[in-house]
């Protein structure tokens, strides 16, 4: 049994304490949804929650965050019409959260990342590269009813955006960035894995400074604003993991994942597509780090094989392959409505190789797992991070967020996985979908709901047996047999 401590009491960790369904509704000429909680009774099982925990030891956790799936209804309440599916992060004397939100509906699907709309499909494409705002408060009496609205907002026109470049650039000539973010005055987790005592990655919440007119940092500078996020650890290696922003006064911010800049509003927006670079300063006493972010250029990535662009092994039928021979694999848990540890997701990484077997690269990545229910596919929602010889790719759930290299053309493109072998060792076959062939498939009512997508079951093989068979394509597929029936059983 493990005691549960929650320093924070966030509105959103207690909003989806209790069984909740989703209305959806027309206003106004936006589209809008109601997130109503009521009893258990719906469709004769309880949508999931579960608490994200760092667990200190076998005695006592700390709660960071939260794990969530409600249903999703029609304007009425009479017909269910998707699933909404996340999780996040919680953070001190805030109430902003870093969350990931999948909303599966019956025509379509939408993924987030905070409000920002990665992807959008079907019906609901319009939205892709727009934001889903601030919930707004319909009910407050979580206990007995709770009812929120979230709009969905189109991405901004090129001119609006052009605009507000062109704004920024009146007051600031400059095509690049510095701040610098510090310990001192902020909040700091651990996330801890209490069976071995150690640290498997971090909660944290910073304030900004800005440098003089000469380049030079002030210890009694102004906070101007503050650096939010988690992340994980991997062994041995550099590449941050997790997802952070930057809220620059009231409105202004950065969504950044892993090192790239996803969205940005006001005179930020130019640099949308960066990638951050970050030099730590000093870790002792206070944590310091510098980061500069400079505007993306269209200049390709300077190529290292002599070849424009990627091209596929003649003969090949997929383009990468990972193994769990030689990697590394550990569960992430958390602590269950019984006090009990129970594993919710995992941490991985993997060597990569080419369809001829020459080892290219790693695949790293954490993943969260949740039950299967109508609307949802067999997935978890987790990023994966493809350190390879010639470029990086960069997946957000089954979306390349950002390739570079020789890898370029598949930004925002998808991510396919087969499995192929879940015993002795697990083995999956990667394809790489460019996001032309992508479109079109939408276009043609193909969807990526079948066809695109990838699994996840790392680490090492002799853990258990995958819960799909060889040749199955899911998102992130739950790496042991036994924690999906163990979820199942304790959420239904």
């Amino acid at each position: 049994m493990v005691k549960i401590i929650n320093p924070h009491g966030f509105f959103h960790q207690v909003s989806f304490a209790l069984a909740s369904c989703v209305l959806l509704q027309h206003q106004h000429g936006v589209d809008a949804y109601q997130l109503l909680i009521n009893d258990s009774s719906v469709d004769g099982a309880s949508p999931f929650y579960q608490e994200l925990h760092s667990i200190l030891d076998e005695n006592t956790s700390v709660v960071v965050g939260e794990m969530y799936q409600d249903y999703i209804y029609n304007a009425n309440g009479t017909t269910r019409v998707g699933t909404h599916q996340g999780f996040a992060f919680n953070f001190d004397n805030s109430t902003q959260f870093n969350s990931n939100d999948i909303l599966f509906l019956d025509d379509g699907e939408i993924i987030s990342m905070d409000p920002y709309i990665v992807s959008a499909t079907g019906a609901w494409e319009k939205y892709q590269y727009g934001t889903m705002p601030n919930w707004k408060m319909l009910s407050t009496d979580y206990d007995a009813y709770y009812a929120a609205e979230i709009l969905l907002v189109e991405p901004e026109k090129a001119d609006a955006i052009d605009a507000i470049v062109d704004a920024d650039e009146d007051t600031n000539e400059k095509d690049s960035m510095s701040f610098r973010v510090t310990s001192e005055g902020g909040y700091y987790t651990a996330i801890m894995n209490g069976q071995e005592g150690k640290q498997i990655g971090q909660v944290f919440q910073n304030p900004i400074t800005f440098p003089d007119e000469d380049g030079n940092y002030h210890q009694n500078s102004s906070s101007v604003g503050i650096n939010q996020g988690y992340s994980f650890n991997f062994p041995d290696d550099p590449h941050p993991m997790g997802n952070r922003q930057f809220l620059f006064g009231k409105d202004d911010k950065m969504i950044v994942f892993n090192e790239i800049v996803m969205h940005a509003t006001g005179p930020f927006a130019k640099f949308i597509g960066a990638t951050l670079s970050e030099e730590v300063v000093s870790n002792d006493p206070n944590y310091v780090a510098d980061i500069t972010v400079a505007v993306p250029t269209s200049t390709p990535d300077p190529d290292t094989t002599g070849n424009d662009a990627y091209i596929r092994e003649e003969g090949a039928t997929y383009d990468f392959r990972i193994t769990a021979n030689g990697g590394f694999y550990d569960p992430i848990q958390s602590v269950n409505g019984k006090g009990n540890l129970e594993q919710i997701g995992e941490r991985f990484q993997n060597p990569v190789y080419t369809y001829s077997g020459n080892r290219v690269g790693t695949n790293q990545g954490y993943a969260f797992i949740f039950p299967v229910t109508n609307f949802t596919r067999e997935m978890t929602m987790g990023n994966r991070v493809f350190p390879l010889q010639n470029g990086t790719l960069n997946v957000f759930n089954e979306i390349i967020v950002e390739a570079t290299g020789i890898y370029s053309e598949f930004t925002g493109g998808r991510f396919k996985e087969v499995i192929v072998s879940g015993n002795p060792d697990f083995v999956s076959e990667i394809t790489l979908i460019p996001p032309s062939v992508v479109q079109k498939e939408e276009d043609d009512g193909a969807g990526t709901e079948d066809n695109v997508g990838s699994t996840e079951k790392e680490g090492d093989g002799n853990e258990g047996a995958s819960m799909t068979s060889g040749g199955d394509s899911v998102l992130f597929a739950p790496t042991l047999f036994g924690l999906g029936v163990a979820l199942l059983q304790s959420m239904f």
